[in-house]
């Protein structure tokens, strides 16, 4: 096949003579005939992308509802039925002026059904298909095999690093990446075609798309790069810029399209101010936004890299390791991909090494590129599920570029590899359909169908009074959906909603108190603005604990598609006899943890640690689950994000279904024994009282677990002793160094750790096999003018090992502890007590008694 300069892959030989046609046999144009539909664009292309939208898409039918923003929007349009744009002028403009045609995509599937999410499903499932098309284009065009192109485009898809591109809250980034590839694919077409008229009419394409891509998400604007950079990659430095000369009429309309955006971007930020973009980039207040960028330059590895081409492959496969049940469905799955591969085999087309890592290079820019525009918020670099789908196609072109480069001319071996990345992508997405489809269908349908048929649409103001523990949390009943959607759902748009809860509300629960006095209504926001509503125009719908999560929609406007059944799916459910809450981590799946006073799920960095912990916003939280209880004791299991404070911690109390329980706490865990006769059958609640001590956070949560004494816990009730490396510094508030930490020790500090009180402990591990003579410490003492000094003893497994002194100024100091005197057990463990005479409380606000500063530590 040739178009125009670029030749995409070896043509068969032109067919024989006129006499020998007429001595073929039946067979012989059999075989030309299946050899020219091996060659089809439909089967290599067309054909992967049907299937993968299927594959997605069967297991769960319509089911998959709104999250979120989805119900904000479509509340605009049943506002204002011919609001298709958000431009200046138009509603929303204000807050989405910079993105005008996000409420395009909106409009579009509000059309096809205004009261269904069945447009919302058309519009993402055609966004797919046609990113697979796509990206078998970009395949074939790069590396002339139409097996890799398959893949390619398969892999454009599936690439498991994304967890919210099967979600409709993200669909219109998921329409722009894909609109924004296909520019891609149009410019170069555009280069590549013999006729002025094909040339003209794919530039003009591009330029549409590209532009409408990037009105519909700006953060897709740096993918413009993705067809001069292709374009390097095929043709080198010399004859692509041959190529644009000679094309420069195309070169010169593409770049119209970058202007146009660049432009009309800097207008709705600097003239209009659009409100959601200025407030993301609001994110250095003492700094610029370059500043900003250069702060966050390091997650590009700890985040986007560690994620894209480890993180994500690594959750795919404990995904199937531990959550596929229906293994005939995935055997089916894996077979549709092999022959997905298989039906179209060819050669790679000759491509050398060297022209590999171009094209890996190239698609480590192009990864990066997309990757950019989210790095000026830190907020975006946490929460990175959204950004991925715009890395995925320059990570997609970089592992099918490895992939031919490390299997050479064993194509067996390469078509296997890529055979089965695609098939571990396949189950990523798999896993987040049925995870959001869980939630909407568990949480989200249930409770805004309750609400929608108990809503007096005679009054004009309606009250959601919550008490389920659902309420308030963004992965929950959010403020937003309980504002927008029973108002959605019943065409219902002169009314106001409010979700109304007991509890102090801040920015990350935001509902209303709600006090009724005198005959008038006081709702009371966290920034204490108050509403008064006179008690006749008020109506009143409560949402108590015994929360039904089977309940239908008795109201016919509003159609719940679909027919997803949590006892159906392909993957685990939770056991009817245990539960189990683990936040959801930084690029997770909105688990969601029912329970009362508690934040919604806050990011935490570190490295390569990537978690997310619940924080208490009450003296008293708890958490709220279903059970249908064994026969048997149980066991109560929780993991903190960091060690509590000793303390505070000792003034934590813990409570089953109101029964007090002791508890026993090992640096950032907890384990506790609960009595069979403690637990019901049906609503549980495990209670944490003192969970705020005046302004302190006592425990930062990221999992419980309450399971029978008889099954594994999967959450561990203490960790594991760390070993320590030899001669290596360990950073304190690192990672591993942090590990190593235990009670007495602070939280840790950008530079260091803190000891707190009059003993601190480390724990850690020998190497096997290895002789070591001591541990050094770097360490600096806690001294000011009216503590000028103490002393403190290193023990060593119970034995006094070193007695030191420390006096102003205050420095830091190495201390060398002998360790090879000390008794050191069969199994390696040494346990180290600092213990400090007379630490110090400094004169400030700060309620700790510091001692030593912990910078680095190692072993020798």
């Amino acid at each position: 096949m040739t178009i125009g300069p670029f030749h995409l892959g070896e043509a068969l030989p032109a067919g024989p003579q006129s006499s020998f046609r007429q001595r073929e046999t039946l067979f012989t144009r059999a075989i030309r005939r299946v050899a020219r539909v091996r060659r089809s664009f439909c089967l290599w292309a067309v054909l992967p992308a049907a299937v993968c939208v299927w594959l997605i898409w069967y297991p769960f039918g319509f089911s998959l509802g709104g999250m979120i923003e989805e119900w904000d929007l479509l509340h605009v349009l049943g506002m204002f039925p011919g609001a298709w744009n958000s431009f200046p002028g138009n509603p929303m403009s204000g807050q989405y002026a910079a993105r005008p045609f996000q409420l395009t995509v909106y409009y579009l599937a509000h059309a096809i059904d205004p009261h269904s999410f069945l447009g919302f499903h058309i519009v993402l499932m055609s966004s797919c298909f046609l990113r697979v098309i796509a990206g078998a284009w970009i395949g074939r065009f790069l590396f002339r095999s139409r097996v890799y192109a398959a893949a390619l485009g398969m892999l454009f898809l599936v690439f498991p690093a994304d967890t919210q591109q099967i979600s409709f809250r993200t669909f219109n980034i998921s329409l722009a990446s894909t609109l924004m590839v296909c520019g891609g694919v149009m410019t170069l077409s555009a280069f590549s075609a013999r006729r002025r008229a094909m040339r003209a009419i794919a530039i003009v394409a591009a330029v549409a798309l590209s532009c409408i891509a990037t009105l519909i998400y700006e953060g897709v604007a740096l993918l413009y790069a993705l067809a001069p950079l292709l374009l390097y990659v095929r043709l080198g430095g010399g004859a692509g810029i041959a190529l644009i000369r000679r094309r420069r009429g195309i070169a010169a309309t593409w770049a119209i399209g970058p202007i146009l955006n660049g432009a009309y971007l800097a207008y709705a930020l600097v003239v209009v101010k659009s409100g959601y973009q200025l407030r993301v980039l609001r994110v250095n207040p003492d700094g610029s936004l370059l500043s900003a960028i250069a702060d966050n330059a390091h997650y590009v590895l700890t985040s986007a890299a560690y994620r894209a081409f480890y993180d994500g492959w690594n959750s795919s496969w404990e995904i199937l390791a531990h959550e596929v049940t229906n293994w005939t469905f995935f055997g089916g799955v894996a077979l549709a991909i092999v022959g997905m591969l298989l039906l179209p085999i060819d050669g790679i087309g000759g491509r050398s090494r060297k022209y590999l890592l171009r094209c890996a290079l190239a698609g480590l820019v192009i990864a990066l590129l997309g990757y950019l525009p989210f790095i000026s918020s830190r907020n975006f670099v946490y929460e990175t599920q959204r950004t991925f789908i715009s890395v995925a196609p320059g990570a997609s072109i970089v592992i099918i570029s490895m992939i031919l480069f490390l299997s050479g001319s064993v194509r067996v071996a390469g078509v296997a590899v890529a055979s089965l990345l695609v098939f571990l992508g396949m189950v990523a997405q798999l896993y987040q359909h049925d995870q959001y489809a869980r939630l909407y269908t568990g949480v989200i349908r249930p409770y805004m169908a309750y609400v929608a048929d108990k809503v007096d649409l005679s009054k004009k103001v309606h009250l959601v009074e919550d008490a389920s523990g659902i309420g308030g949390y963004l992965n929950g009943m959010f403020v937003s959906k309980v504002a927008y959607g029973p108002a959605s759902r019943l065409d219902d748009f002169v009314g106001q909603y409010f979700l109304c809860m007991d509890g102090m509300p801040s920015r990350s629960r935001i509902f209303q108190r709600c006090e009724l006095r005198e005959g008038v209504w006081i709702l009371r926001g966290y920034d204490g603005a108050e509403l008064h509503f006179s008690a006749g125009d008020v109506d009143e719908v409560e949402v108590g604990k015994e929360f039904d999560a089977s309940y239908q929609a008795k109201d016919s406007r509003w159609r719940d598609l679909g027919s997803f059944s949590q006892d159906a799916s392909v993957f685990a459910s939770p056991p009817k006899d245990s539960y189990r809450c683990v936040v959801d981590s930084t690029w997770g799946y909105s688990r969601f943890c029912r329970g009362e006073g508690w934040s919604d799920g806050t990011p935490f960095q570190s490295g390569f640690r990537h978690q997310s912990y619940l924080v208490p916003l009450e003296p008293r939280v708890d958490l709220l689950f279903r059970l249908d209880p064994a026969p048997e004791d149980y066991t109560l299991r929780g993991q903190f994000l960091l060690p509590p404070l000793p303390d505070l911690l000792a003034r934590l109390e813990l409570s089953v279904n109101g029964h007090p329980i002791q508890f026993e706490a090992e640096r950032a865990s907890f384990r506790a024994d609960v009595s069979r006769q403690y637990l019901l059958a049906g609503l549980n609640e495990i209670a944490f009282s003192n969970a705020v001590v005046g302004d302190a956070k006592v425990v930062l949560v990221t999992g419980v677990e309450l399971a029978p004494n008889s099954r594994p816990a999967s959450i561990a009730a203490g960790a594991e002793i760390p070993e320590i490396p030899v001669d290596r510094w360990l950073a304190a508030p690192g990672d591993q160094g942090y590990a190593m930490l235990g009670p007495g020790f602070s939280g840790a500090e950008p530079d260091g750790v803190w000891t707190d009180g009059e003993v601190a402990n480390m724990r850690f591990k020998l190497p096997g096999g290895k002789v070591i003579s001591s541990l050094v410490l770097e360490a600096r003492p806690y001294l000011d003018e009216s503590h000028t000094h103490f002393d403190a003893d290193f023990v060593v497994n119970g034995e006094l090992m070193l007695h030191r002194s420390f006096a102003s100024p205050a420095r830091f100091e190495t201390i060398e502890i002998p360790v090879d005197k000390a008794r050191i057990p069969p199994d390696g463990v040494i346990k180290v007590r600092l213990q400090i005479a007379y630490p110090s409380k400094p004169p400030t606000a700060d309620r700790r008694d510091l001692g030593l500063f912990l910078r680095r530590f190692r072993i020798q």
